[in-house]
């Protein structure tokens, strides 16, 4: 019974810490001073820094997050980066010691076959980058706080950090700089706070004091360092302001710096929980009949169905000409596209790979090839076709790498690989409000697949947009 008890204590101390320094504050605080000081804060300032912390969590830090993948030979793209460092925000809030966070090492494993030590150590590694730079930036402070240097000197000093990064190695070098750059954001939404309330800070002593306190609410004693950080500036600051102004400080930078990003977070949460408990988009999931049903019947499908296939013709004619030529069609469905190319494009042969034998039975006609067999590991020798399609599939597959790898593979030297994609944007925004179904493993911006396609040994020759639904489409020649 002893035991329980000590466990369950120990698991509520970080909420017991936050509540009981809130606690003690708020028996100090004069509450009608506080709406006072609150009434006469520059809310165009709050504003800036509210959206100084968006930005820093849902795209700085994401930035930070993938480039600390990369390093460890992890590739994610931008979205699937931030689905699992913002879905796991809302765990990582609640549950104890910021436990919520090796859900982050669940996801990987499950979804990447990335082991749990390795997770583990990506965790971290996350905290581990940003010592170094914290320490730095409150040791210039401290500098020249002692040495009674200019304020510009110091700022100078902490902005030129981030250009320092580009003398580093490749490999090094995203990494160090979205590791600096974030912690500058978080600093940059401190000191705009703290002259919305007119607190007489220098630029030395917020360099100075700043790093400590986002070090202080760092660790995982209290629930999103709340509590802490009230204590810390309240703390630090008493002997250049009163206690009321000081306090409402810490109070909207607890805010704008962890409750405001937690709420928008929510809405990422159920997507990156349900990738971890049944991962509902793998292949074997995938149900064939409801996909045709949903195409015949759904006339806007239909209609992409149509537009994919057209924007595929146009980019055939433009880059392989009125030759013969034979193609490949990865992930044919029906085959459909296939069809539709067969009967406009002068073709020496229209042959497709579909995993699921249901779609195979459904073949649009006997003009086209349709075989059974997985993208990752088509049944065709090296060099067999001039042009190979991967048509709103690549966000399906299971492994999107070894995908390109094996269509490399199969197309001739000089030979075209023609990709259609969802933009991710929009797509997690349809699925969000229900539009269509969450069955995307992975999207890639335009850029992002770009990168991907000359990483696996494909010049880019066109990448664009097409509507109405904004659609891209992405043509790359096998070097």
């Amino acid at each position: 019974m002893g035991d329980k008890i000590i466990g369950l204590a120990k698991k509520l101390l970080p909420w017991s810490v936050t509540i009981i320094m809130l606690g003690i504050l708020s028996a100090k605080l004069d509450w009608g001073s506080l709406t006072n000081v609150f009434g006469k804060a520059d809310w165009r300032a709050l504003a800036f820094a509210l959206f100084l912390s968006l930005f820093y969590h849902f795209y700085v830090s994401v930035k930070k997050y993938k480039y600390l993948l990369e390093f460890f030979g992890i590739r994610l793209s931008d979205e699937e980066a931030r689905l699992i460092k913002v879905g796991s925000m809302p765990v990582k809030a609640v549950a104890p010691y910021k436990a919520g966070e090796f859900l982050r090492a669940v996801y990987l494993k499950r979804n990447h076959d990335v082991s749990y030590k390795k997770g583990i150590f990506l965790i971290v590694s996350g905290y581990a980058t940003r010592l170094p730079v914290l320490l730095i930036v409150s040791l210039t402070g401290i500098f020249a706080f002692h040495f009674e240097l200019k304020s510009y000197f110091s700022t100078a000093v902490v902005a030129f950090l981030p250009i320092l990064s580009f003398l580093l190695k490749e490999k090094y070098r995203p990494l160090v700089f979205y590791s600096v750059l974030g912690e500058l954001f978080l600093l940059a939404n401190y000191a705009v706070v703290f002259k919305a309330f007119s607190l007489p800070l220098s630029a030395n002593e917020i360099l100075m004091w700043t790093p400590l306190v986002l070090i202080l609410t760092g660790l995982p004693v209290s629930v999103m360092g709340i509590g802490v950080r009230e204590v810390a500036i309240t703390s630090f600051f008493m002997s250049v302001t009163d206690f009321n102004t000081a306090l409402s400080s810490a109070l909207t930078l607890s805010f704008t710096e962890s409750v405001a990003p937690l709420i928008i977070s929510t809405l990422f949460f159920w997507r990156f929980i349900s990738r971890i408990k049944k991962d509902e988009n793998k292949a074997e999931n995938f149900n064939p009949g409801r996909y045709l049903q949903r195409r015949e019947k759904n006339v806007l499908t239909a209609y992409r169905l149509k537009k994919r296939a057209s924007e595929v013709e146009r980019a055939i004619r433009k880059y392989a000409g009125s030759k013969k030529i034979r193609v490949l069609d990865i992930g044919a469905a029906d085959g459909f596209i296939l069809d539709y190319l067969k009967k406009r494009v002068n073709m020496e042969r229209a042959v497709g790979v579909e995993l699921f034998e249901e779609l195979i039975k459904f073949k649009k006609s006997d003009e086209i090839e349709l075989i059974r067999g997985k993208a990752e590991n088509l049944p065709f020798g090296r060099d067999e076709f001039d042009v190979a399609l991967i048509c709103s599939v690549i966000e399906h597959v299971e492994d999107a790498d070894r995908t390109l790898e094996e269509a490399h593979r199969v197309i001739k030297q000089g030979g075209y690989l023609i990709l259609t994609s969802v933009n991710g944007i929009l797509d997690r925004l349809a699925s969000l409000f229900g539009i269509k179904p969450d069955d995307h493993l992975r999207t890639y911006t335009l850029k992002e697949l770009g990168e991907t396609l000359s990483r696996h040994k494909f010049e880019v020759m066109e990448k664009t947009s097409f509507g109405p639904l904004f659609y891209n489409i992405t043509v790359a020649k096998k070097l």
